[in-house]
């Protein structure tokens, strides 16, 4: 055994020796515990058998039953301790002598190797696997054999007390084998893609370590603190802000372009009233219209549009409103544009439109009166 424990766990003679130890100890805490249910079997079976003569049965008073746990504590106290001892000490010591080797090892390599090498993944070797192989040696291997060993005595004890008792028991241990070695490539993968990301864990690791110094040599650890200071809610305030201000800078470069090319145009439409006009005009204007709007000898934008006529009357020698059939009162809709921004101060050339305006000057490119009252405004945008 001990030949097959150096060869397969790759382990010292001393190693192999102090492991078969630990399986032996092992299974023979496994047999202990064997020893309450086997108690509690002789009571139930004494209670509840029906027997005849005292010789066909095991008679035990309660002071036996009680010498009998307190023997079975003692020897299973003992027991657990012995294995104790055999089982981590003896690993541990053996995990040391491991450690040892390989630096020895590594103290003969040349530096080439160090080159062509990973650090980390000799790091991982020494910390990392020797820790696991600690683990696997302590709770893992011992208990193994051991259980395997054990498990094969009680059922050989159990099927020769009773072979329906025992295979009513036992089934699952088949069963159980047969699932473990079905998964065993899926827990092989399972275990390589683990030591694959801890080898990464352990570089990363390595290379935060080698830029302390970088940080330190350039003053820079207390702006390191700093932004390491930054938790998920400064995170989400910061990007509030950066969008509040990203909105914001949006709405203004809109705006400015559209008052640099695109301002927004609102239509004014309005109405005036020229009185007293030589009934004749009218008919003039008409044939004119529509004519584009001027001010100052330049065109303003706009037009007008149309134009209608109502009586005018004058005082007559009665001292009544009498009509001039010599002179109409002329009604001119004239179009535009203005600014949206500057609805409230619309204006033609330099004259403000707006209702109850008089002496406006209306003036087109063939058409011009003075005097005229503006009666009517309306804004479209």
């Amino acid at each position: 055994m001990i030949n097959y424990f150096m060869k397969k766990y790759a382990m010292s003679q001393t190693g192999a020796n102090n492991l078969r130890k630990a399986v032996f100890s092992r299974t023979i805490l496994n047999l202990t515990k064997m020893f309450p249910p086997m108690i509690a079997f002789m009571f139930i079976f004494q209670s509840l058998s029906d027997m005849d003569t005292a010789e066909e049965a095991i008679a035990l008073t309660p002071q036996n039953y009680v010498l009998i746990i307190l023997a079975m504590l003692f020897v299973m106290f003992f027991v657990a301790r012995w294995d104790y001892t055999r089982l981590y000490t003896n690993v541990y010591s053996e995990s040391a002598n491991v450690r040892v080797d390989i630096a020895n090892r590594l103290k003969k390599l040349p530096l080439s190797y160090f080159g062509k090498r990973n650090i980390s993944d000799l790091a991982a070797t020494m910390m990392g696997d020797m820790s696991l192989y600690e683990e696997i040696f302590s709770h893992a291997v011992p208990h193994i054999y051991a259980t395997g060993i054990s498990t094969t005595i009680i059922s050989v004890l159990i099927l020769n007390y009773n072979l329906k008792l025992g295979l009513a028991a036992l089934w699952v241990i088949p069963v159980s084998l047969l699932i473990f070695f079905l998964s065993k490539n899926k827990r092989k993968k399972s275990n390589e893609k683990w030591v694959e990301q801890n080898r990464e864990v352990l570089d990363d690791l390595q290379e935060t370590i080698e830029q302390i110094q970088e940080i330190k040599s350039y003053n820079m650890e207390e702006k390191a603190k700093r932004v390491g200071k930054f938790n998920i809610v400064d995170i989400i305030a910061v990007i509030l802000i950066v969008a509040v201000v990203a909105f914001v800078g949006w709405k203004l470069l809109s705006r400015g372009s559209v008052e640099a090319g695109e301002t927004a145009m609102t239509n004014v439409t309005y109405t005036v009233k020229v009185e007293g006009v030589p009934a004749e005009l009218y008919e003039t204007c008409q044939a004119h219209l529509p004519s584009p709007l001027m001010a100052s000898g330049e065109l303003v934008g706009g037009q007008i549009e149309s134009v209608e006529k109502e009586p005018y009357y004058v005082l007559g020698a009665d001292g009544q409103w009498v009509e001039d059939p010599e002179h109409v009162t002329l009604l001119f809709t004239a179009t535009t544009q203005t600014p949206t921004t500057e609805v409230m101060t619309t204006k033609v050339g330099d004259q403000e439109v707006r209702i109850g305006k008089t002496d406006y000057i209306l003036k087109s490119e063939f058409i011009e009166f003075s005097g005229g009252t503006i009666v009517d405004v309306s804004w479209e945008s």
